[in-house]
């Protein structure tokens, strides 16, 4: 089986792509572990979903696991206009650290995370990398 989420720092950006499954428990601390040891050169996160997301319960683990201080510049590119939503809900409350945009807008997310033109490219390549490594549902 398929993972459902896929991960790779690329210099200090940590790029995340979640398929159209949201993960497991088991899955998510595998996750989580590996992101406890980026966290320290970690200063921009890019996650792209086609629908799987963290439980709530996984998202407050997401929390502990960041630690204090101000987290990472993010942007959440989705086709879902409810997770945009949710998103852009949260930055009201915790802040501009964390934007969602459409897929359609995948410039305007890396501008969002100060990706160098001359990244931008391989910062692709490794999103479409991911996407294809993560669990779809099949109808």
């Amino acid at each position: 089986m398929a993972a459902s989420i896929a991960h790779v720092m690329h210099g200090d950006l940590h790029i995340v792509v979640h398929g159209d499954v949201s993960p497991s428990d088991e899955e998510w601390n595998l996750y989580l572990n590996v992101l406890r040891a980026a966290r320290p050169r970690m200063r921009r996160v890019l996650v792209s979903t086609t629908g799987g997301a963290p439980s709530p319960r996984q998202r407050r683990s997401l929390l502990d696991a960041m630690g204090e201080g101000r987290p990472p510049t993010t942007a959440v590119v989705t086709g879902s206009v409810v997770a945009r939503g949710v998103v852009t809900a949260l930055a009201w409350i915790k802040g501009d650290f964390i934007r969602a945009f459409s897929p359609a807008d995948l410039d305007l997310a890396l501008s969002h995370l100060a990706v160098a033109e001359s990244d931008r490219p391989a910062v692709i390549a490794a999103l479409r990398s991911l996407t294809n490594t993560v669990a779809r549902n099949v109808a």
